[in-house]
């Protein structure tokens, strides 16, 4: 049996981690090969896309995408771990009101440095950042930017003691250090709750499927379970695509280039009259249909991941049999 090959979009609940929510999906499909883009914490729920067979192999060029979430800051206190999850290690009777708090905003509206949370998956001298901050070595991080593309309050709630926020970043940004850098900023000291991913790019948590939903799928992906899988591009909208001849693609499923021109290009793309970024990655399309990834090095299509169908020869129209 062969996996489907396509996405999940999952709102995953809180108190489960990523990979267990992506374990409970595999089961109900009865997949073999999954993977996640985007972690999220256990404590956090929301979208979660989730790539099955070989969607897999476009998993880390996703990372791009900018993604949108909905937390509540609790000011007064601050955590190990940012969040609700640690230990309150200091606290503070400053609580800025609303208006303080929207001007506050303002400051993170571009890119800012950032020092990602103690307890994190990042690698410091080979050891995971929470390995280290579990074993007492808690420390601030070194910061780097983060790319902050909105930031906005939602609610207030000073009786409660905690405001509703807003915040769309680019790649690399945690919400839970941007909650405990704009309580700083503003004099005082803060942690976050109830973090909820809403958005990865394009895509939509009211896209996305409860978990609960597949506990009761019986069949596998290929039978009840096959209207849940999206198709492989239609995630994939955000990468500019290259349209290529069939002697193009039969070229680059040998592991060779191919030039910018006549022969293998099947259609002029206005990215091409620009100068490429040999970091740039392209869809590889053949007669509309998504074949792989490639780069542009020197004027020729370099392939960097391809599907396993693009391996398969095809006939050349017009080839000698």
């Amino acid at each position: 049996m062969t996996d489907p090959c396509g996405w999940i979009l999952l709102d995953k609940p809180e108190g489960l981690s990523s990979a267990q929510a992506l374990n409970r999906v595999k089961r109900a499909l009865n997949v073999r090969k999954a993977g996640h883009a985007g972690t999220l914490d256990p404590a956090a729920s929301g979208l979660l896309l989730i790539a099955l067979g070989e969607a897999c192999k476009f998993l880390s060029f996703l990372d791009f995408a900018t993604k949108r979430y909905h937390f509540e800051l609790h000011w007064g206190s601050s955590t190990t771990t940012d969040d609700g999850e640690g230990n309150v290690c200091a606290t503070s009777e400053q609580h800025p009101d609303h208006d303080q708090i929207t001007q506050g905003l303002a400051y993170f509206r571009s890119a800012y440095p950032q020092s990602p949370p103690a307890f994190s998956a990042l690698k410091i001298s080979g050891q995971r950042a929470y390995k280290r901050a579990r074993a007492g070595n808690i420390t601030r991080l070194p910061p780097r930017m983060v790319s902050v593309h909105d930031f906005s309050i939602l609610a207030h709630h000073t009786d409660k003691g905690y405001s509703q926020l807003e915040v769309c970043f680019g790649k690399g940004g945690y919400v839970r250090a941007i909650g405990r850098d704009l309580a700083e900023h503003l004099g005082s000291l803060g942690h976050v709750r109830h973090i909820r991913r809403t958005q990865i790019g394009d895509l939509r948590i009211d896209q996305a499927i409860s978990l609960a939903s597949f506990d009761d799928i019986s069949d596998n992906a290929h039978g009840g379970g096959a209207g849940r899988v999206l198709a492989l591009e239609s995630v994939l909208d955000g990468i500019p695509a290259l349209d290529l001849t069939p002697v193009a693609r039969q070229r680059l499923s040998f592991g060779q280039r191919c030039a910018l021109d006549e022969e293998h290009l099947a259609r002029a793309s206005c990215v091409l009259s620009l100068s490429p970024d040999p970091q740039q990655v392209y869809l590889l399309r053949d007669a509309g249909c998504v074949f792989g990834l490639g780069s542009i090095e020197a004027d020729r299509v370099r392939p960097k991941r391809l599907l396993r169908s693009a391996t398969i020869p095809k006939p050349i129209p017009g080839a000698a049999p």
